[in-house]
């Protein structure tokens, strides 16, 4: 990272083929600073929408930063965070959007509490609904409900690990594990900790990890509901894809392995496995009625594959390191 701190706040915002998305977003930014010095940087990577073009002619005053490779959120975070000089570092998702000086307010707080080593906003959809943004680091004892049980039915549940934090006041000031990686605000002393996001992950549970070490170094990770943050989800990744179902398994693998321990991440993909398999007539019979619902079948089949080879073979995320000279 840069030494030099010239302003108040970095913004990093990774780009993935969004560019009027990612757009949207800057403007919003740029009609929040509230009197912040902010400096906004964006990484591509390796869009093929001409983000990089696009971006440039419309923001000749923003720092665009091409990725030589599509590494990942991590990955693209971590290009960015070397490039910060901001007291603050806000990872801040292309298809969200700011607004009414919460990065003031945000900022405003944290100075106040410096105990703080992530805070996380409320953040709704642009339908005005509630997106549950707080996590629970996921436990085995998740894992294995997930298996006999529907998926809401135990992530919300506290005998059952509550993995999102169903009983959370959302309108309260909350210490919590893990928020959502779509607006994370750190303090710059905790990038120069962590050394920002384990780049072993392409995405998903970058965030919990993160969040995990942040925690160990005794610093709290807080939900706070005062600001609020709109967020089109789903736009580098529309609905749920075979990849995207591969990915979030393995994601989950590898946090087991680096926050418990190898035997935990073995367990966890039994566990898993056990669960796609359970599920499999399901998948069929959809698929043999043709049901409007088969978009299921081909997602839980792949994870379901990649699951039983990852029983022989754990998953060690990837292994790349970041590029020189950016």
């Amino acid at each position: 990272m840069s030494k030099t701190i010239l302003y108040d706040l970095s913004i990093v915002i990774v780009n993935y083929n969004t560019c009027e998305v990612t757009a949207a977003c800057i403007e919003s930014i740029l009609q929040d600073t509230a009197g912040l010095k902010i400096e906004i940087i964006i990484v591509d990577n390796q869009s093929s929408d001409n983000s990089v073009p696009y971006l440039r002619d419309k923001y000749p005053m923003i720092k665009i930063i091409q990725s030589p490779i599509n590494g990942g959120f991590g990955y693209g975070n971590n290009i960015g965070f070397r490039q910060c000089q901001g007291e603050y570092i806000l990872a801040l998702n292309s298809d969200t959007e700011v607004s009414g000086a919460i990065l003031r307010q945000a900022i405003d707080y944290m100075r106040v509490n410096p105990q703080i080593g992530i805070l996380g906003p409320k953040i709704v959809y642009n339908d005005g609904r509630l997106q549950n943004s707080t996590l629970r680091h996921i436990s085995l004892v998740t894992l294995f409900w997930l298996i006999f049980l529907p998926g809401p039915m135990v992530v919300h549940n506290r005998f059952m690990g509550d993995h999102r934090y169903g009983r959370l006041q959302h309108d309260q000031v909350q210490s919590v594990e893990a928020v959502m990686g779509s607006f994370m605000m750190m303090p710059r002393s905790i990038i120069e900790a962590t050394g920002g996001f384990d780049m072993r992950f392409f995405m998903y549970s970058e965030e919990a990890e993160l969040a995990h070490r942040v925690l160990k170094l005794g610093k709290e990770v807080i939900y706070y509901p005062h600001i609020t943050i709109m967020h089109h989800s789903g736009y580098s990744t529309k609905g749920m894809s075979e990849w995207q179902a591969v990915e979030m398994a393995k994601s989950i693998i590898i946090f087991l392995r680096l926050t418990r321990s190898p035997l935990a991440a073995w367990i966890g993909t039994a566990f898993m496995l056990c669960k796609d398999i359970l599920r499999l007539p399901y998948y069929l019979g959809l698929k043999i009625l043709k049901s409007k619902n088969t978009h299921k079948f081909r997602p839980g089949l792949s994870r379901m594959k990649f699951l039983l080879s990852a029983i022989f073979k754990q998953p060690k995320g990837q292994n790349i390191s970041l590029p020189e000279g950016i």
